[in-house]
């Protein structure tokens, strides 16, 4: 016969499988079914360890208004299903209206209810939230903007005809469009972190990016020459986010190679060469082989028909800021230099390939869809299990 004094709490034996899972890899946060904090202690507890004391005032504020911009976006967003635009789902009032962060982690430790799965679809928002306001690069970003443009602008002209060029000479290379991106609309940054397994806002590349269209395929690769040599390094290329879906840049040179040979043995003029050159590079004998499922596995929301060359640029930001503490070395007139890369991205693409990929599959609208509906199975991860639309 046990005891009372003898019974152990076998619970004890057991880790926390689900955290463990995030901890040692293989799960985001976001995508956990429910929380462990049963109550408001070990709510805050978790609460704390993340960063906020709710009993705190400013970080008490911070916590409500990331609830509320949560709530906010959710209403806007993701309650409307965009393939069905009729299906339109409710926050229940007790949810929506609720304040205390830590009671919505408490009912985010049960996904048995409606209240449970809303709070937690409000708390995954929020973790999201989070690491786009705490980027630090956020507090300098118009100066990190205007350093970007200027350093790619000052070699891009326009003539008194109206034509835009990337060069700023007469061997420039006239551009049929350049389109900037600036920054990135809130709503689409947390669009973009809900769709990557990793949700982290330091991981988006693209906050600033220049997409340049020449009139041909030749152009694009004169193009990419230019850029390389006057405007970015290419040790500071992130070459896990490079990609060619253009043209088959090797067999392409293989093939000018013999040209140019031939022009060595006068048996092809210059001119000649040059024209073939131009020729062979629109050829789909040069289409690279794209291996449509690497593509999908890099980005499962780009479509796999556009074809462009795509790079990510770190470019060396210094930037004026006050000192973040009173040991900071070489302050200036109450200012200290800060150094730190800040990614950018660079595409390069034909003109016949840009309207093709205004088009059909590739289109933008398709896009957003797609993330859109990955968003939203995401955070409403009991549409998926369910089959319903509505709750």
């Amino acid at each position: 016969m046990i005891t009372h004094d003898e019974m152990y709490n076998f619970e004890d034996l057991y880790a926390d499988e689900e955290t463990l899972n995030i901890v040692l890899g293989g799960l985001n946060a976001v995508d956990l079914p429910k929380l462990n904090t049963t109550d408001q202690e070990s709510a805050r507890n978790l609460l704390v360890n993340y960063g906020f004391d709710p009993e705190i005032s400013d970080q008490h504020r911070a916590l409500e208004k990331l609830r509320f911009d949560a709530v906010h976006f959710i209403e806007k967003r993701l309650l409307q299903d965009p393939d069905n635009p009729s299906e339109r789902m409710e926050i229940p009032e007790y949810i929506r209206f609720e304040r205390d962060v830590t009671r919505l982690m408490v009912m985010a430790s049960t996904n048995e209810n409606g209240h449970g799965r809303w709070a937690c679809a409000i708390l995954r928002i929020m973790h999201t939230l989070t690491h786009i306001s705490n980027d630090l690069s956020t507090n300098f970003f118009p100066s990190i903007q205007k350093i970007i443009l200027d350093r790619v602008l000052d070699f891009v002209h326009t003539d008194p005809a109206g034509d835009v060029y990337l060069g700023t000479d007469e061997n420039g290379i006239r551009l049929y469009m350049l389109d900037i991106k600036t920054q990135k609309s809130f709503d689409s940054l947390l669009l973009k972190l809900l769709h990557k397994s990793d949700n982290v806002g330091a991981d988006i590349f693209d906050r600033i990016g220049f997409r340049f269209v020449t009139f041909s395929k030749f152009e694009a690769l004169q193009a990419l020459k230019y850029l390389r040599k006057h405007i970015f390094a290419f040790p500071n290329i992130k070459t896990s986010r490079t990609r060619n879906t253009l043209i088959d840049i090797p067999r392409y040179h293989q093939a000018l190679n013999k040209l140019l040979e031939q022009h060595k043995q006068g048996l092809m003029s210059a001119e000649d060469v040059r024209q073939l050159a131009i020729n062979l590079a629109e050829s789909n004998e040069f289409h690279p082989q794209i291996d449509k499922a690497e593509l999908r596995e890099r980005n499962v929301y780009s479509s796999t028909e556009y074809t462009s060359l795509q790079m990510t640029c770190r470019q060396l930001i210094r930037v004026q800021g006050p000192p973040i503490s009173s040991f900071s070395p070489d302050v200036k007139d109450g200012l200290v230099e800060y150094r730190f890369f800040f990614p950018y991205e660079l595409q390069i693409l034909d003109k016949s390939s840009y309207i093709e990929s205004r088009r059909g599959r590739a289109s933008h609208a398709e896009y957003k869809r797609s993330q859109l509906r990955a968003a939203r199975k995401r955070i409403f991860p009991w549409l998926e299990r369910s089959g319903t639309k509505r709750k």
